[in-house]
């Protein structure tokens, strides 16, 4: 039976440094296991280097889902647990034979929406994650005292779903800690054997699932070290309650060796914040500390990306910060890593956006969905923008040097929509032209000479859309319609217009074009024994819902200014790290919405031992998060909010921002000293063409080719909009 050790501490106290020298004194015989991949990559490349190792065999630093998936493959971690794409696939169909057998009659059109799916799997994912199987789950609503008609729908949902993992022979994420489970309480996995030592460390508490697979390990090691990222500080009580509530359920079911380990005086203003923050009893700032901390107040979320990549050019030029040392961090990075990308590309600064990115984030993603857009309204607009698109090159003669006259065709053609409105209006401008009638045609002539035969290519290319759609079709089973678009694929010529693009994208789209075709596979698989057929509109749905979860295949630059989110990032460790966006709203982050259950039915199903997310969890892990931003800059840190948001509303700094400044009073943001300097930086902080251009206008910033082209055409712009405002 292992022996059991808790070590606590917070990231000053010495606590993985413990962890690691306990992982190297039984090196070969030991697993450490972390929160994320990358953690674990860079921890184990700093236990190599502690340690002066030439390198390590097997799997010494690894997830807990590569763990849990070791100890089933006996030896190897390539056994993947279903994607979130297939689970969404899987939880649809589920709700589609609840909703034919009459299952979802006491929603009505709810049952329909995708929000009933997106929290039906939410719900699922979270009752696995407590191990409560269906009919357990079933036994325990039937005891609440005040029952929900929701709760049978739900436990019907959860019931096909599980049915389906069964009969597919598939196991998601919380089903494999399941079977790992079993495997260990019914003997020693091969994959133990010679492993003395397993140590955890980096976790803020544990699923029930997770627990329940460490406690079946007791019997096949000498030794579980727990390292736990917690505090006893009577004063940082509130910061520290999700992580005292995982220490004491470790103490609770194993009865470990505690050791509290001490943390060092802080240094720094960061450390300083880092010690105090959600005090109860103001504390006394010590003397001396080390000025590390600072705040940045922008515009817009625009102009809060050009001043940091302003910094950040500063830092790499003026102190010789390398560029893999710099971070830049926000709360949730889809939107933020869009803004990066173009900012820093227009500045010249190499970048590595950490973030998955997915179907839905590509431009091919986009114009399938628009196809089937065009498809439905054969609108004006729609179907202009198809047709115009580098996607649209149907196989055959080339004639892409008319796309551009398509727009000024529709528009003379006096297209409104509808499909049978196309042809008749494109052959009745087709007669005109020949013609040659009126001063307005002769006109439209002189400015488009080839008209005629622009003509002749709208009308193909109008006949082929409406090719490809009739094949498609406007009913059919989900299997039909994921057959026929892979078939349109090729019909629209989309690879070979992957191969026309840029260098600078064309890997993104190659990558989504391979993304879509295994999305479609999956698909036709997964519902390949499915008679139900469906609109063309639904199966769009469709679509737009499953392009989130179909990630791309895209190998990320090895080296630039990080853009990550804060979940992320909290386990990692930059010389000089931006915190972005913290604005209300964002930074805290609102509790996820429940759509099923109220936060009174949450009350209801917890009495009767159902543990699901609530708000005051989540605020929990919030303030953690907040909390770890302090600790992964090592030099400097800065925190950065806008006013106005994306959709030009007012916005204020988020409220945690508050407690920094009142534990630091004189910390004073850094903001634009005028107007013009939202635009027009001054002339120290130039960083991009833009910025030169509108420093040598607004700053008279000595440029040293004061004849360059660019700057004449800012000239002339500026002295046109001077004349437009007298």
């Amino acid at each position: 039976m292992a022996e059991v050790r808790l070590l606590t501490g917070t990231s000053r106290s010495g606590r993985t440094e413990r962890i690691d020298d306990l992982l190297l004194e039984a090196w070969g015989r030991a697993h450490l296991i972390v929160p994320t991949r990358e953690f674990a990559q860079r921890r184990l490349s700093q236990i190599l280097e502690r340690g002066n190792l030439p390198g390590a065999i097997g799997w010494p630093v690894l997830t807990f889902q590569e763990f849990a998936a070791l100890l089933l493959d006996e030896g190897c971690t390539n056994r993947a647990p279903l994607s979130g794409l297939e689970q969404r696939i899987l939880i649809d169909r589920s709700i589609d034979a609840l909703r034919r057998s009459g299952g979802l009659e006491a929603i009505g059109d709810a049952g329909e929406t995708e929000g009933f799916a997106n929290h039906s799997q939410r719900i699922i994912a979270q009752l696995k994650q407590a191990a409560i199987e269906p009919a357990e789950f079933k036994a325990r609503i039937r005891k609440r005292a005040e029952p929900n008609e929701l709760d049978e729908i739900v436990a019907g949902v959860y019931e096909a779903y599980q049915e389906a993992l069964q009969k597919a022979g598939v196991l998601d994420l919380q089903g494999m800690y399941w079977v790992a489970y079993l495997k260990c309480i019914e003997g020693m996995p091969q994959a133990l054997d010679g492993v003395d030592r397993v140590l955890l460390d980096g976790f803020d508490d544990f699923t029930p699932s997770e627990f329940r697979l460490l406690e079946s390990l007791r019997p096949h090691v000498s030794e579980i070290v727990f390292g736990l990222n917690h505090s006893v500080a009577p004063g940082q009580k509130d910061l520290y309650a999700l992580t005292a509530e995982t220490a004491q359920k470790i103490q609770n079911a194993f009865s470990p060796v505690l050791e509290a380990l001490p943390e060092k005086a802080p240094d720094t203003v960061g450390e300083y914040v880092s010690d105090s923050l959600f005090w109860r009893d103001k504390p006394q700032r010590p003397a001396g500390l080390r000025d590390d901390l600072h705040l940045l107040e922008c515009h817009s979320p625009a102009h809060e990306m050009e001043t940091i990549a302003r910094r950040i050019k500063r830092l790499v030029r003026d102190e010789g910060v390398a560029v893999n040392e710099i971070a830049v961090v926000a709360r949730t990075s889809k939107a933020v890593a869009a803004l990066a990308r173009d900012v820093f590309g227009e500045c010249r600064i190499p970048v590595n956006i950490r973030q998955e990115r997915t179907l839905d984030d590509s431009a091919l993603g986009r114009f399938v969905l628009q196809f089937f857009d065009a498809l439905a309204s054969w609108g004006h607009e729609a179907i202009v923008d198809v047709l115009t698109s580098v996607w649209f090159n149907p196989p055959g003669e080339d004639r892409r040097d008319y796309r551009d006259r398509l727009p000024l065709l529709a528009r003379m053609s006096g297209i409104v929509a509808g499909e049978g409105d196309w042809p008749y209006r494109i052959e009745r401008l087709k007669r005109r032209i020949e013609e040659d009638t009126g001063e307005d045609m002769r006109r439209f002539l002189r400015h488009v000479p080839e008209a005629k035969e622009a003509c002749a290519y709208f009308m193909d290319s109008i006949q082929t859309l409406r090719r490809v759609g009739r094949e498609v079709g406007k009913r059919a089973t989900v299997s039909d319609f994921a057959e026929a678009l892979d078939g349109l694929i090729d019909a629209l010529g989309i690879p070979e217009a992957v191969q026309s693009l840029g260098e600078e994208i064309r890997e993104t789209e190659a990558g989504a074009l391979a993304a879509l075709r295994a999305l479609l596979g999956k698909l036709w698989e997964w519902h390949g024994s499915d008679d139900g057929a469906i609109s063309r509109g639904s199966f769009r749905l469709l679509l737009r819902q499953v392009f989130e979860l179909a990630p791309l295949k895209i190998d990320p630059d090895s080296s630039g200014v990080s853009v990550l989110d804060l979940e992320s990032a909290r386990h990692l460790r930059f010389d000089c790290v931006f915190f972005v966006g913290v604005t209300e709203g964002e930074m805290p982050s609102p509790p996820p919405v429940n759509a099923i259950y109220s936060e009174r039915d949450l009350d209801a199903l917890r009495s009767v031992g159902v543990q699901l997310d609530n708000a005051s969890g989540h605020t929990r892990k919030e303030q953690l998060l907040f909390h770890r931003i302090f600790s992964v800059a090592r030099k400097e840190l800065t925190i950065s909010w806008h006013r106005i948001t994306r959709s030009g509303q007012e916005t204020r700094p988020g409220i945690y921002l508050q407690d920094v400044r009142e534990l630091v009073p004189g910390l004073k943001p850094d903001r634009p000293k005028s107007e013009v300097q939202i635009v027009a930086p001054p002339p120290v902080e130039v960083a991009s063409l833009r910025d030169a251009r509108n420093a040598a206008l607004c700053h008279s910033y000595d440029v040293q080719d004061a004849g360059h082209p660019a700057f004449q055409r800012a000239r002339i712009g500026a002295e046109i909009e001077r004349v437009r405002f007298d």
